[in-house]
């Protein structure tokens, strides 16, 4: 049984980059005669089956990245671990306004940021009313 199932891991799994690699450059040589306009009927064939296995071992190698992440997280969890805590504050650290600059000058004081943030947004979302449209008569504002 156990050397059944390393041949099957061999053959259907082994070195899926190499056969991966092997079936786009076998595709891409089909394209260019495909380009060229001179591509058979079997050619034609064997381009669509490229493809289909193109698709099919992307989804087989997409599936292995997605079941080794969570072997990965169900052996080592992320309730309190170190690698938990420097994703979480590397985040922080990422989304945070530590200093802004305006009119030349940096501003590192925390209230006086939110209030130069709020007063760029102010004077740029004020209606101004300098200029009217009347039509027929009417003030449309």
């Amino acid at each position: 049984m156990k050397e059944a199932l390393k041949k099957w891991h061999s053959e259907d799994f082994g070195n899926l980059r190499h056969k991966l690699q092997k079936v786009a450059e076998e595709l891409h040589t089909l394209d260019l005669q495909a380009e060229n306009g001179s591509i058979s009927e079997e050619d034609k064939q064997k381009r669509r089956e490229l493809k289909s296995d193109m698709w099919r071992l992307g989804r087989v190698v997409e599936r292995m990245w997605h079941q080794k992440s969570r072997v990965n997280w169900s052996l080592k969890g992320d309730i309190n671990t170190k690698f938990f805590h420097i994703m979480a504050s590397s985040r922080q650290r990422r989304n945070c306004l530590n200093s802004i600059t305006v009119l030349d000058e940096t501003i590192l004081d925390p209230p006086l940021i939110k209030q130069a943030d709020f007063n760029h947004f102010q004077n740029l979302y004020q209606e101004s009313f300098g200029h009217q449209t009347f039509l027929f008569g009417k003030n449309w504002q």
